[in-house]
């Protein structure tokens, strides 16, 4: 009997100082507050050359989800990222237009990190 009452004393402590270390706010509590996720930034940027760029711009996709329109040359924030791998990939370039290098460019963002996926495209 007193090995149980003072485990559920240890219980009871370990909970009282758990919970005084976070409020209502907190990620276990809430999703608006952000105490213990880390966010990353990821730009994509593109650089066009040739004598007949695509007029009216791109695309640009984060994973399957957040899409933005970039100019020809051009830059977009992915602001608040989740750490994680992620594949940024430019879409809706004109059929004279190619890209140097790869498309999607892999990115592994790391907590508190900036990563760049940068396009060169060439439109003749």
């Amino acid at each position: 009997m007193t090995h149980t009452r003072r485990a559920v004393g240890a219980i009871a402590l370990a909970w009282a100082a758990m919970t005084a270390c976070f409020s209502e706010g907190d990620v276990t509590f809430g999703p608006e507050d952000d105490d213990t996720i880390q966010f990353g930034t990821i730009l994509a940027s593109t650089n066009t050359s040739g004598s007949a760029p695509d007029a009216d711009g791109y695309k640009v996709r984060l994973d399957e989800g957040r899409i933005e329109p970039i100019d020809v040359n051009g830059l977009v924030t992915f602001s608040s990222v989740k750490p994680g791998t992620y594949n940024v990939t430019l879409s809706d370039y004109a059929a004279n237009c190619l890209i140097s290098g790869s498309n999607p460019v892999p990115i592994l963002l790391q907590t508190d990190s900036l990563r760049q996926a940068h396009f060169d495209l060439v439109c003749n």
